[in-house]
């Protein structure tokens, strides 16, 4: 999608990725990858308390 799309217009790219790991992230966003400039990782966000 970034190499036919993206990749035409001055913008950056950011991708939501709950549940990856590093290396995975380093897929999508690192340096070589070419897919994403930067992702987002959640998992420390809760919505609601305990008890």
């Amino acid at each position: 999608m970034n190499r036919k799309v993206l990749s035409k217009y001055d913008i950056m790219t950011v991708g939501e990725a709950l549940g990856t790991t590093l290396e995975h992230a380093r897929l999508y966003a690192g340096e070589t990858a070419g897919e994403l400039n930067m992702v987002f990782h959640f998992e420390h966000v809760s919505l609601g308390g305990k008890g």
